[in-house]
């Protein structure tokens, strides 16, 4: 250590070497906030009983990706080479233990506030995987809940996204997009060739125990409570030529039959009925269009028509409001 003077109680060396443990009681002031750098090619713990253990309180220069990051491990634009794993590698990791009480518990909070008109985007979190090899799953986010043992629970998702505009504000739209809690895209390449199904999103339902309540793979829970105006509980906006149908419902089990495609409840009560199950309006040439080259049902060739007794009607409303019936016979 080269020592040139002592200033205000204070050492200045042009270098220093430490090669044990170096303990600093007191706050340490390194170098120009503006140029100068510290590196650490060993380990840095903050072993202390602090708030905050790294706190960043100045502006970072810079005009866009290719700038340093606050805190950064590789840059936008150029990655550290990590080379052959032969294990675990992770980046960072927040694993601790905490009793929460009545107080919530942020293993991470990204908070962004804009402060003036943009064109550009806003990305509090972004995940982003490229993979140009073989691999077997990959997931650009992944978010996971576990519940371990006998408890009383509220809501939980592995996923929760929330948009809300605050009340009496105006908003006006630019361009053609949603406003959306949650918007998935799945874009497949002109000319590329993929072997498996895609789709924009899959939901694997895995409930194997008979539990008390209805299960169900997508709910769509339209909160009446207070004033609500959904007009579409699921929209399915068709604009392809190339498509096979709007929606479709295969079943695949093996050794059982699928009792209905689409059950239309209307719990038993004055109020909650549902005027009609199925409303056909706009263009639409067919009813239903059935699969007349075999002979199976719902629909059975013969040219001899049934008869037998009404024992019953399916009520039809026509455009215009006018009620009519096909009857139901039984042999």
């Amino acid at each position: 250590m080269g020592i040139y003077g002592m200033r205000d109680g204070k050492f200045t060396a042009k270098d220093l070497t430490v090669k044990n443990d170096l303990s600093i009681e007191g706050d340490l002031s390194f170098g120009d906030a503006t140029t100068d750098t510290l590196t650490v090619n060993g380990l840095f713990v903050s072993d202390g009983d602090v708030a905050t253990s790294i706190n960043v309180t100045g502006t970072p220069t810079g005009d866009g990706l290719d700038a340093a990051a606050v805190m950064q491990h590789g840059s936008y634009s150029t990655a550290i080479a990590h080379g052959t794993q032969t294990a675990h590698l992770v980046l960072n990791t927040n694993n601790i233990t905490v009793d929460t009480g009545a107080y919530y518990v942020f293993g991470s909070i990204d908070k962004i506030t804009t402060s003036d008109d943009s064109t550009g985007y806003m990305n509090p979190s972004y995940g982003f995987l490229s993979v140009g090899h073989n691999l077997v799953n990959g997931w650009a986010v992944r978010g996971r809940v576990d519940i371990t043992d006998t408890c009383e629970i509220g809501e939980m998702a592995g996923l929760l996204g929330t948009v809300e505009v605050t009340a009496s504000k105006a908003i006006t739209q630019t361009g053609a997009p949603p406003l959306a809690a949650a918007i998935l895209s799945a874009t497949i390449g002109a000319s590329a060739t993929v072997e498996q199904e895609v789709m924009c999103l899959e939901i694997r339902p895995l409930i194997k125990a008979n539990i008390a309540g209805s299960s169900a793979g997508i709910r769509v829970n339209v909160n009446c409570s207070s004033t609500n105006y959904l007009d579409y509980g699921i929209d399915i906006r068709s604009m392809s030529a190339d498509q096979t149908a709007a929606m479709r419902v295969l079943f695949t089990g093996a050794s059982a039959s699928l009792p209905a495609a689409i059950v239309l409840e209307g719990q038993t009560s004055s109020t909650s009925v549902i005027t009609s199950g199925i409303k056909m309006q706009g263009s639409t040439t067919y009813f239903a269009d059935f699969n007349t080259s075999v002979d199976a049902a719902p629909f059975t060739k013969n040219s001899t028509k049934k008869s037998g007794t009404c024992s019953g009607w399916i009520s039809v409303l026509d455009q215009d409001g006018t009620i009519g019936y096909v009857n139901v016979y039984t042999n």
